[in-house]
């Protein structure tokens, strides 16, 4: 097949994708991503002894939930969708004096990443998308967990999620409850990889199939994480 016929099957393909490329379910909230505000430095008060208190009563109230927590993604494409997750390589969870959920954290080992296609898992760890030898690592940290009175879920999450070297405001929606002695929180929404400047490698390449095939992925990717974790009194 020449060069010519190539590139022109190539923009037919991207013209069926655009009807017929899988979506994730139209039901899925979406998070929402915005810029990292600049902190201001810390002023130096007499108060600063006793405003330590709360951090250490914070520290003493943390769980490991590593072992206990999942991620898992479904991209989708032409015709078709994958599935796949992370292993959390380090989770921790903080509580207040009532058992409530205060922060959740994560760091995840992105070569840890599996999907259900042995030759899209080598793919997408390249540079093309996780590019995980200069990128090994993603984290998010929450700063901020508030209860909802009303609404099919019970709480909001807000958090710093690093990721290919960008950082960003992540904010999704969560149902936290508890069962026995385990506190276990369910999120489920829709991420878009290019806010973190994920593509097929278009970025960084003159390469047409790439800029193309890219078109042909859809740009939001349906996150699932769920945490479980001992409670306090347990």
């Amino acid at each position: 097949m020449s060069k010519f016929t190539t590139i022109h099957a190539l923009i037919a393909l991207i013209a069926v994708g655009a009807v017929a490329c899988d979506k994730p379910p139209a039901d899925a909230p979406k998070a929402e991503v915005t810029e990292v505000k600049p902190t201001e430095a810390p002023k130096v008060e007499e108060k600063k002894v006793e405003e330590a208190k709360p951090a250490a009563a914070a520290a003493a109230n943390m769980t490991d939930v590593a072992k206990t927590s999942t991620i898992a993604w479904t991209g989708y494409g032409v015709g078709k969708s994958h599935t796949g997750d992370f292993k959390v390589y380090d989770g921790k969870a903080a509580y207040d004096k009532d058992g409530n959920l205060q922060m959740v954290k994560f760091t995840v080992k992105t070569d840890s990443m599996t999907s259900d296609s042995e030759k899209l898992t080598g793919h997408l760890k390249s540079p093309d998308f996780f590019n995980v030898a200069k990128f090994p690592e993603a984290t998010f940290e929450s700063t901020s967990i508030v209860a909802k009175p009303a609404g099919e879920y019970t709480h909001e999450i807000s958090g710093k999620m690093n990721m290919l070297g960008v950082e960003k405001v992540v904010t999704f929606p969560a149902t936290v409850k508890v069962e026995g002695n385990k506190l276990m929180a369910d999120s489920e929404f829709k991420i878009n990889r290019k806010d973190f400047n994920m593509t097929y490698g278009v970025a960084d390449t003159d390469d047409l199939k790439k800029k193309l095939g890219d078109k042909a992925i859809n740009e939001e990717v349906l996150m699932k994480i769920h945490v479980e974790a001992p409670t306090p009194k347990s």
